[in-house]
């Protein structure tokens, strides 16, 4: 079976699309790979199948000075040029722009994207050549990846199955910015134009496929991020006396306020735990002052992935937060969070805090995953029973691990995939 794969970052395992796609194909059996990737850097994985050409806004830039210039390359895993300081200077200049929200720089991003020169004989070369099976494509909000989708359909038709992870499209957001919405309605309908191409769409959560089939009125399949469940579980058999309660993750979207909501709850009950915070997240100094201040909190900064599961199996309950503020938790209500599967790899009970109607916390709530938290009015309450109660966490340390067996099982989640591509290739 032969995929075609578009990203935007390349194939990368300490990138979000290398990890989640890594997990999703590595593994599987008589499986080729082409990934067109639309940015600078270098693909850096174990799995041996893929081939990779790369479309870079550098090359465009470069071959717009000078037509000699080609725009597109293949990239030769075993000649790879660890310098290659134009793809770093794009990846410097795409995380400035993200942390920043300079909405100019997207803008000059697209701009030079839609004059560029990148609709060439070497793209449709390689397409042709590889003659793929099914393209298998991430759906992005940017209308230049889109654009790139419905070229390559374009040069060579074939089957095509569309991966939508997170809400690209619907007007269910909220910002007071009119440039987040010229961005939003200028981008969609391009996104609209790629999922009418696909035969049906893979999303990651129930929310997710209620929404997506309202919108496009497209068969959805949900596949959430999978995980090894082998082997006999290892639950904690003693608690710590004073419970110690771990966060491992991003800060961003206003989760930081609601982990100081949980260390202000402890403080306010009288103790009886703490709460860790591990995260690379770079946080104000206002907000870490707010940290110091709550006597349950302790800021422990940027450790090693390598480091994360002793601090989790260390840990009496791991935390998951998403913002009540209603900007943050519309803007992820059809995404789940992949960290989640990791913490019940860990056979630990997990506190989840957030609003009912967001994508992970939903499929929490729904699977009695977890120690949810859906109203804020309840979480000292809560936190009493975790602080006093064994069994508590005992329930939902096992029910978590059982759920993961269930849902996100990475063996089910490869052969339910593979099993449904090769059904997709088989009709006519």
């Amino acid at each position: 079976m032969k995929l075609l794969i578009i990203s935007d970052y390349p194939w990368n395992k300490n990138n979000s699309f290398g990890k989640v796609f890594s997990d999703l194909f590595g593994g599987i059996d008589n499986l080729e790979i082409l990934n067109i990737y639309c940015m600078g850097g270098n693909p850096k994985t174990e799995m041996t199948n893929i081939k990779y050409f790369q479309i870079s806004m550098g090359q465009i830039v470069a071959n717009l000075k000078n037509r000699k210039n080609p725009v597109g390359k293949i990239i030769e895993p075993d000649n790879i040029d660890e310098k290659d300081e134009m793809g770093k200077s794009e990846t410097k200049w795409m995380n400035v722009a993200r942390k920043t929200h300079f909405r100019i720089f997207g803008w000059g991003r697209r701009f030079i994207w839609w004059i560029g020169r990148w609709k060439n004989e070497r793209l449709k070369s390689v397409v042709k050549e590889f003659d793929a099976d099914v393209m298998f494509t991430p759906v992005y909000k940017q209308s230049y990846m889109n654009a790139v989708d419905q070229f390559v359909y374009k040069v060579k038709p074939t089957k095509m199955v569309g991966y939508y992870g997170d809400d690209n499209y619907s007007l269910r957001q909220f910002s007071l910015n009119p440039f987040f919405w010229f961005d939003r309605l200028t981008q969609r309908g391009k996104v609209k134009r790629t999922i009418k191409l696909c035969d049906y769409l893979y999303v990651v959560s129930e929310v997710g496929k209620e929404c997506a089939e309202k919108y496009f009125k497209k068969e959805c399949i949900i596949m959430a991020n999978g995980n090894v469940f082998e082997g006999e579980p290892t639950y904690k058999t003693e608690y710590n006396k004073e419970r110690k309660l771990v966060f491992t993750g991003n800060l961003g979207n206003h989760r930081w306020e609601e982990l100081l909501r949980i260390g202000r709850a402890i403080d306010k009950i009288g103790g009886g735990a703490t709460l860790d915070i591990y995260s690379a997240s770079q946080l104000k100094k206002s907000i870490l002052k707010k940290y110091q201040k709550c006597k349950a909190i302790s800021f422990r900064g940027k450790v090693p992935y390598t480091e994360i599961e002793r601090i989790q199996k260390e840990a009496d309950v791991l935390v998951h937060v998403e913002s009540f503020r209603l900007k943050e938790w519309l803007a992820v209500r059809e995404s789940f969070s992949t960290k989640i599967v990791g913490q019940m790899v860990a056979c630990r009970p997990q506190l989840a805090l957030g609003d009912a109607r967001c994508g992970s916390i939903d499929h929490l709530i729904r699977h009695d995953a977890a120690i949810v938290v859906s109203d804020k009015k309840n979480l000292e309450q809560v936190l009493k029973r975790i602080i006093s109660d064994d069994s508590y966490l005992d329930e939902y340390a096992k029910k978590g691990w059982e759920c993961g067996v269930k849902l996100h099982n990475r063996r089910d989640i490869q052969s339910n995939l593979k099993r449904e591509l090769e059904e997709l290739i088989e009709k006519k």
